[in-house]
């Protein structure tokens, strides 16, 4: 990687030998560092062979393009850019990263563009695709180099051939994550992490163009939440007491069946949106952020944003779930009396979730309590759950019957379930709470619903 990546710059630089009658190449490389342009291009040869024609023109039949560069060896380089000679477009090329480029051509087991993970360079493939990019998306080439749109431009293309080519997302992103990589950007190139979201970006865009249109797109992240099935019915909606005029009258309720996810979304699942989005992580808990403790500190906006993405990334619908949909799901097909079975279809809390006397004063990892009959876990207590419906003290009193999703309009979204931090009370599966939606609090996460 070290070697691929030893040059790859932003510069303007002179040749030993004139060029078409000038000694000046106009170039941009890959991450905007300093080299030292004396060594580089002595020996600039005006023709390419054909092996390094045919291995990019085979590159670009992917997408149905062809070249609108020239293509030149110039030994030194150790990569690739593209440059401009007077104001004609190449590609120049080392013969050594040349070999590593086509690596996708010649491997065990053929993909969609004869390539395979097994023996592919993916970090050479990637470069080589980010500087054809500039070339194919008309980049005008300055002394000093490009500008930073333009090369989260050039990612994105990069991105987009390395899924035709069937590289993973992680292996898309290989040369990004290069220790040379700046975190922090140049004057002409972005950080690491806006180039690293416009590279999945690029690979999400072909992944979805390639899903057939009957099927809904692949998505093979490995932190997509897990969904159990929730059978649709009815069931008594609500608890009847003195003590909590919002969470009565009881009423019956018809649903169809949804998809929930088993857990409230984690913190690695969040992160995973916002590095993908350039979305800001919520501000930091005391006890540190922990991949598989729930998300906190999100707002309903938050959450909601989480769902467009995620059906956007995934070609299905998700959501947050409605209240009545919540408590369904907690009740977990529990149609006893309610205070026999008043937490997450259990009457133990201990045994189900964690609450203000055993949490000892932090949530916890997701999964770890007893989940309930359809399969659900921490539906009592870690985390209060956003769920989609405005909160009306007496909305129970006009609730649809089938597939009721709240009042048209509120000040305050419906909050569920308790938290680490929720005496027992305020655990069961009827309990209503409610907050502002564009304000996130140390206790309160959300999980997700897909539609059918």
């Amino acid at each position: 990687m070290k070697y691929i990546l030893s040059i790859i710059s932003c510069l303007i630089f002179s040749v030993s030998q004139p060029v078409f009658g000038q000694g000046q190449i106009v170039g941009c490389s890959y991450d905007g560092s300093l080299v030292n342009t004396d060594n580089l291009c002595r020996s600039l040869k005006f023709a390419s062979n054909s092996d390094a024609e045919s291995s990019i023109d085979d590159m670009l039949r992917q997408i149905g393009l062809k070249r609108n560069f020239a293509i030149m060896e110039c030994p030194g380089t150790e990569n690739c850019m593209a440059v401009t000679i007077e104001g004609i477009r190449f590609i120049i090329y080392d013969n050594a990263f040349l070999g590593k480029f086509k690596t996708y051509r010649f491997t065990e087991v053929p993909l969609i563009g004869g390539g395979s993970t097994a023996t592919a360079d993916w970090a050479a493939i990637s470069i080589m695709a980010h500087e054809v990019g500039h070339h194919l998306n008309g980049h005008t080439l300055q002394a000093g180099g490009s500008k930073p749109d333009l090369e989260l431009e050039a990612d994105e293309f990069s991105g987009f051939i390395l899924y035709k080519l069937g590289a993973t997302l992680e292996q898309a992103q290989q040369a990004m994550r290069s220790p040379i990589i700046s975190d922090y950007g140049t004057f002409t190139h972005p950080p690491r992490q806006q180039r690293l979201n416009a590279i999945a970006t690029g690979w999400n865009n072909a992944r979805n163009l390639a899903a057939p249109p009957d099927l809904p797109p692949l998505f093979d992240q490995p932190n997509l939440p897990e969904m159990a099935y929730i059978e649709g019915g009815s069931f008594n909606m609500g608890y009847n007491s003195l003590l909590g005029f919002d969470e009565s009258p009881v009423h019956q309720v018809t649903l169809d069946g949804f998809y929930m996810a088993k857990t409230e979304v984690t913190v690695d699942q969040y992160r995973t949106f916002c590095n993908a989005t350039s979305r800001e992580m919520p501000f930091p808990v005391t006890w540190g952020w922990i991949d598989n403790h729930p998300i906190v500190n999100v707002s309903w906006d938050d959450a909601n944003a989480y769902c467009v993405w995620l059906s956007t990334v995934t070609g299905q619908k998700y959501r947050l779930p409605t209240e009545a949909e919540w408590e369904y799901a907690a009740r977990a097909g529990n149609q006893s009396t309610i205070l026999d079975y008043p937490f997450s279809g259990s009457l133990y809390i201990d045994e189900v979730g964690w609450y203000k006397d055993n949490s000892m004063e932090q949530p916890h990892p997701v999964g770890l309590k007893k989940a309930n009959r359809f399969g659900l876990y921490d539906m009592t207590g870690n985390v209060w759950e956003w769920c989609g419906d405005w909160y009306d003290a007496g909305y129970y009193f006009n609730s649809d019957a089938n597939n009721p999703a709240g009042p048209y309009f509120g000040e305050k979204k419906v909050l569920r379930g308790g938290s680490w931090a929720t005496p027992t009370a305020d655990c069961s599966v009827y309990d209503r709470d409610k907050g502002f939606p564009g304000l996130g609090l140390h206790f309160s996460g959300f999980r997700v619903v897909k539609e059918q």
